[in-house]
This record gives C-alpha cells, sequence and structure tokens, in this order.
C-alpha cells in the first residue's frame, strides 16, 4: 500500500492512477523481455554462418604468390600476431643503434622492409637456446608462410559474407565492401616532420581474397586497395554519411588486412556527384 500511494496523484481518483501506473510498469516489462529475444537492426546474419565461419566458400584456386605479394602479406600477419608484439620494438632498437644518424621515417621504411628475416633469424636463435621457450605457433610465423596459396571470390568470417569486387559484378548481393579502423603513422604537419601516431578509418573493396598456409595454420588476408583518406573521404554531418572517391587510390605499400579485423559496408552512388 505504501507503493500504491506513490502512484496517487489526485485523492479523488486514486484507483484510477494505480490501476495506470500498473499498466505501464507491466508494458515495460513485457516489451523489455519481448525486445531481448529480437534482433536489432543491422547488416543480415550470414547464411553460412555455424557451418563455414572462417572458410573459403566460392572460387577457389590455388597458385603461387610473387615474392613482392608474399612479403607484404606475411610481413603485414608478423605486425598483427600477438605473440610476436614484443619483436618489432626489439628490431627498431636494432636498427637505431646500426643507424644512428638515420631519421625516424627511414628507420621504419627498414623496418617494414627487412624484419620478417631478422625475425625468423632471431627465433631460431632462441629455438636453440635451451633457457628460452619457442612456442609451435611461433616458429611457424618465423619460418614464413608457403608461397603456395588458396586464393577465393567468398569467404565467410566475422558472421559475414565477403566477396571480391569480380565476384560482386555477377551477384545479386554486393559483399565486397569494407572498412577498417586501424593506427596510422603521418607527419604531425607539412611543416613539422615528427612522426605522430593516431588512428584512422579506411574504405574500400576487397580486390582478392588469399589464405596463407604455415606448417600447422592458415591465416586469411584479403586485399584491397584503400582510398586515400587525404583527397577521397569525406564526413558529411549532416547526413552522417561518409562519401568516398574510388578514384582517389592511396595506401598503396599497405594493401592487406587480416580478414577478422574487417568491417562490412555497402555503398550507394552518389546521385549528385556519380564519383
Amino acid at each position: 500500500m505504501k507503493t500504491y500511494k506513490r502512484y496517487v496523484k489526485n485523492p479523488f481518483h486514486p484507483e484510477a492512477y494505480i490501476i495506470e501506473r500498473l499498466f505501464y510498469e507491466e508494458l515495460i516489462e513485457f516489451i523489455t523481455e519481448y525486445l531481448g529475444k529480437s534482433l536489432t537492426i543491422g547488416l543480415p546474419l550470414s547464411r553460412h554462418i555455424g557451418r563455414m565461419e572462417g572458410q573459403g566458400t566460392i572460387g577457389h584456386r590455388i597458385r603461387d604468390l610473387k615474392y613482392e605479394e608474399w612479403h607484404m602479406a606475411h610481413t603485414y600477419i608478423l605486425f598483427n600476431e600477438e605473440q610476436v608484439a614484443p619483436y618489432p620494438d626489439q628490431h627498431i632498437a636494432y636498427l637505431r643503434k646500426q643507424h644512428r644518424k638515420a631519421s625516424q621515417k627511414s628507420i621504419l621504411d627498414e623496418h617494414t622492409k627487412l624484419f620478417s628475416t631478422w625475425f625468423k633469424n632471431h627465433v631460431l636463435g632462441q629455438s636453440k637456446d635451451s633457457s628460452h621457450q619457442v612456442s609451435n605457433r611461433l616458429r611457424s610465423l618465423a619460418f614464413g608462410a608457403e608461397f603456395s596459396a588458396s586464393f577465393y571470390s567468398g569467404y565467410v568470417i566475422n558472421g559475414g559474407t565477403f566477396y571480391t569486387r569480380s565476384q560482386d559484378k555477377i551477384s545479386t548481393m554486393p559483399n565486397s565492401g569494407v572498412s577498417v579502423e586501424a593506427s596510422a603513422i603521418h607527419f604531425a604537419s607539412p611543416k613539422d616532420k615528427r612522426l605522430v601516431c593516431g588512428k584512422m578509418r579506411y574504405y574500400r573493396v576487397i580486390e582478392k581474397i588469399c589464405e596463407l598456409v604455415y606448417s600447422s595454420f592458415t591465416i586469411p588476408v584479403f586485399k584491397c586497395i584503400w582510398v586515400d583518406n587525404n583527397t577521397g573521404v569525406e564526413h558529411d554531418a549532416l547526413s552522417w554519411s561518409t562519401i568516398v572517391n574510388f578514384d582517389k587510390e592511396g595506401h598503396k605499400e599497405d594493401p592487406y588486412i587480416l580478414a577478422n579485423q574487417l568491417n562490412q559496408v555497402f555503398y550507394v552512388t552518389n546521385p549528385t556527384d556519380k564519383k
């Protein structure tokens, strides 16, 4: 009764206020329970979930990677592996000792170019030392992936189905649009040449889906041609939309991304600007 008394706003109609308050409480309780079992509005779930997650679906073929392709994909994997995380800083420190007068950008360029070879020699050296325990996965990563890789036109991962751009042209559903938020190193300003790190979101469509084979596991990577964030990406605050121009390509030195890092997006042509 103490609770019910708090519901009464008019002493001339106490029962009506109590009934109205109880009605809304039961209604909210019902809606909360009902919505808890419903799916949120967004991208549809892949029909392959539960049976083909982490697998290629169509267009499987095997071919050898060129060394440049292999090196870029393998290096990107190394830079994004949890077990490899302590080693990049060690390699940068090693390069700074070797090239004391080199600029920070030169050091980072050498780091990207030489890290996989240094990492392999470093880990194999640790494997021979009984005081260091090297996991099988770390040893496999150090040896590197095989040059023979599997390519697909479709792949299921992160609860979604991804297609290459060429597969999109013959499919009813567009599944090649992707975006990713990643850390980027850039100059502080045109005049300030200090390198700073910040997060940026990148946009494009998938060009190739590649599965690299290591000694005891495989790792899928997607090759994308990214839109230049400086000249090809605009954010419209009024419509909350992102406008991208596929003609403005950039970031060509880093085309690969891990399949599990991607978000799926859909692009529609801007009616006021066909580009």
